[in-house]
C-alpha cells in the first residue's frame, strides 16, 4: 500500500486533503477490489464537492450503493456517472441473477 494510503477513519490522507481536487484524485487513484480502497471509494463518494463524489462514484462496484446515487445525489453529473457505472456493471460482471433482482427493483 502506498505510503499517501494510510487510513484513517477509512480515507486516505489526500482523500481528507482540503482541496477538492486533490481529493478527486485520490479517488481516482483507489482500487475498488482492495477492502481499504472500498471503504474510502464509499466515503468519498459521500464528499460535499461534486466532483470528488462523482470521481468515486465512478470506481464503485456494490450495486446497491450505484442504485442509490440514480435518482438522489444533487448533482446531475453524479447521478449520471453513477447511472453510466450501474449499468456497466450489470452489462460486464453480474451473473444473471443479480440482473435479474436488479431489474426488478428498476421497476
Amino acid at each position: 500500500m502506498a505510503d499517501w494510503k494510510r487510513l484513517a477513519g477509512g480515507v486516505p490522507a489526500r482523500g481528507r486533503h482540503p482541496d477538492p481536487a486533490v481529493r478527486r484524485r485520490a479517488a481516482m487513484g483507489l482500487t475498488p477490489t482492495d477492502p481499504a480502497d472500498a471503504a474510502a471509494l464509499q466515503s468519498l463518494a459521500r464528499d460535499r464537492d461534486p466532483q470528488v463524489r462523482e470521481a468515486a462514484v465512478k470506481r464503485l462496484t456494490d450495486l446497491p450503493t450505484l442504485r442509490g446515487y440514480l435518482g438522489k445525489d444533487p448533482n446531475q453529473q453524479v447521478r449520471t456517472a453513477a447511472a453510466v457505472r450501474y449499468r456497466q456493471l450489470l452489462i460486464a460482471d453480474a451473473d444473471a441473477e443479480t440482473v435479474r433482482r436488479e431489474l426488478e427493483r428498476a421497476r
